[in-house]
């Protein structure tokens, strides 16, 4: 009798673990691969496909796969809300990725109501995931209203003597929180004048706009614009006049690309400030893993985006790992109220989720370019903030 339940036991344990074993995750990723920032979207879905298929090649998360479909929606909110619809009723528990701000706030409200968490791993989130976080919305990025308080106080390590401070970004829910946050720091630490110069996201030609904000005579200029804008942006700044520091938030806009544009504008000082490390500066197990898989992949060089999407993809695994089998959006979103991971280098500390905070404290490094060197140099290490940042 004994013998016979034990055998009933043991078969029904074997069949469990078989259903685990043949079990697939399926999450839907929406992206930007042709539109505006896909430039920014593109290595971000590349430093997570690196660290997804490593763990599938591996025999998936405790010998589950994780499949991910991947759409292209611009930043079309619409299309992007649609999409979303489209990939839960296919099978996916979670929506992952998205693009722009301008599409982040229409699929977080169409997922809570169809009990659905998100997870943005864009370089620059909005503040939804900030205390008191939306029920379902969750980031790994920049977050624009916290980053742009911060570009305000390191603006002051970068000029200590300015007097005059401009922010600039395109006019997207994120560009004008950050400036809105970006103006109050710098205020706050002493800063005379404080000011904006906004334009629309369609824009190319930054002549004018770089005209405008010279005329201001600012000491200081924090430019929330993502790598083509920065692009676009910093010559035309030097083709004005301007000679003061240049400080870029970090919002996919690449180290390689501050260097770039540093070596055409030999008069303006260039600074950034990342949440996530590059390729050249920070140390620990997943900095080794991803050069190792940049490298083996062709990746030139790996820039910040390259990090913020493989750490999206660890805290996947790491989700995964703990949502019970069958895995549901539930269970996936109660696994995500309880995320401590360690990111083993690639920030300065663990990414970090309550039930009531969906963003966690962070921290931020300042970046200053060194001609003499042409390198990225970082200044003062790691800075940690509260996700209850900005205080304005």
């Amino acid at each position: 009798m004994n013998k016979a339940r034990w055998t009933l036991a043991a078969a029904m344990i074997l069949a469990c673990a078989a259903s685990v074993r043949a079990e697939t995750v399926k999450l839907g990723y929406l992206t930007d691969t042709s539109g505006p920032t896909q430039d920014i979207s593109k290595p971000s879905l590349e430093g997570f496909n690196l660290y997804i298929d490593r763990i599938n090649k591996a025999g998936g998360v405790n010998g589950r796969k994780i499949e991910i479909d991947v759409r292209d929606t611009g930043i079309d909110t619409a299309r992007a809300v649609a999409t979303a619809q489209e990939m839960i009723a296919a099978g996916a528990i979670a929506i992952i990725g998205l693009p722009l701000s301008t599409v982040q706030a229409g699929v977080y409200a169409a997922m809570e109501r169809n009990s659905v968490p998100v997870v943005a791993g864009y370089p620059s989130n909005i503040g939804l995931v900030l205390p008191p976080a939306k029920p379902n919305a969750f980031a790994t990025g920049i977050v624009f209203d916290l980053a742009g308080y911060i570009g305000g106080e390191v603006a002051r390590d970068a000029t200590p003597n300015g007097k005059r401070f401009v922010c600039t970004s395109f006019e997207s829910p994120g560009g004008i929180v950050s400036c809105k946050g970006a103006m109050a720091a710098a205020k706050a630490k002493g800063f005379e004048v404080v000011e904006s110069v906004m334009f629309p996201i369609p824009t190319r030609d930054f002549r004018a706009i770089a005209e405008r904000i010279v005329s201001l005579k600012p000491d200081a200029v924090l430019m929330v614009l993502g790598r083509s804008r920065l692009i676009a942006m910093t010559p035309a700044l030097a083709a004005a006049g301007y000679e003061g520091a240049a400080i870029s938030m970090e919002a996919g806009t690449g180290d390689d690309a501050v260097r770039d544009v540093a070596k055409g504008a030999p008069k303006i000082d260039m600074w950034s400030y990342t949440r996530f490390v590059s390729q050249g500066y920070g140390e620990g197990a997943q900095v080794t893993a991803l050069a190792g898989a940049a490298k083996d992949s062709g990746i030139k060089e790996w820039i910040q985006v390259h990090s913020g999407g493989w750490a999206l993809g660890m805290l996947i695994e790491d989700v995964v790992k703990r949502c019970a089998s069958p895995c549901t959006s539930e269970k996936f979103q109660d696994a995500l109220y309880n995320t401590k991971l360690d990111t083993g280098g690639l920030t300065g500390g663990p990414i970090q989720f309550t039930k009531d905070d969906h963003y966690g404290p962070t921290t931020y490094m300042l970046v200053h370019y060194d001609r003499a060197k042409d390198a990225m140099v970082p200044v003062k290490g790691w800075r940690n903030y509260s996700s209850t940042l900005p205080k304005f």
